[in-house]
């Protein structure tokens, strides 16, 4: 897997898992001090992976242009079959994977990340809650509008994800899909990322 994959999906990762924690607090009484430091928090982390993420690009500018652009050119032009299902590149690089989530797991957001792909297309990064949120109707309706809000800033990352993935498998439309769920497996959000 190319290194800004990585790294991109890096900071996607820790930024939702920083957010998609803050929805246990929900059935609490809280104050916006405690809000704004767990968002401070995410916003750290996230600055911290994307000074990472600037560094292996800084790195990457170092090779010569004419090496990065063929690179570049030959992957565009490559035809999709000589490129991996997702599946396939997924399972290529499943360490990579693992790392992702026990790097953002060693965080301790009051969530786990769980990364997987299904139907063949989707790659899902789900996000479990140490604390089991409410299933009312409304705790789910509200939590949903919170998620929404603090994800939006994110479009482009994920966006960018998609178009990545897209480049280095065969598939013609690729999904990223964030969940959140409860401990017993429960899916409380779903949000998807198409390119």
């Amino acid at each position: 897997m190319k290194r800004r994959i990585m790294m991109l999906m890096m900071v996607a990762a820790l930024a939702v898992a920083g957010f998609a924690g803050c929805g246990k607090k929900a059935d609490e009484p809280t104050n916006t001090p405690a809000v704004d430091q767990k968002q401070d928090n995410a916003d750290d982390a996230k600055a911290d992976s994307d000074a990472d993420a600037d560094n292996a690009d800084d790195a990457d500018d170092t090779a010569p242009a004419d090496t990065t652009a063929a690179d570049t050119e030959a992957e565009a032009e490559a035809p999709a079959n000589d490129k991996p299902s997702m599946a396939d590149w997924y399972a290529a690089n499943d360490a990579e994977f693992r790392a992702i989530e026990e790097s953002v797991n060693a965080e301790d957001m009051g969530c786990t990340l769980e990364l997987s792909v299904v139907d063949g297309n989707v790659l899902v990064f789900c996000y479990t809650l140490d604390e089991a949120f409410p299933t009312d109707e409304e705790s789910v309706a509200t939590l949903g509008e919170t998620y929404d809000s603090m994800f939006a800033s994110y479009d482009s990352t994920f966006s960018e994800l998609c178009g990545q993935v897209k480049a280095e498998t065969s598939e013609e439309t690729v999904t990223i899909r964030l969940v959140a769920a409860n401990p017993d497996g429960t899916e409380l959000y779903s949000r998807d990322y198409t390119e």
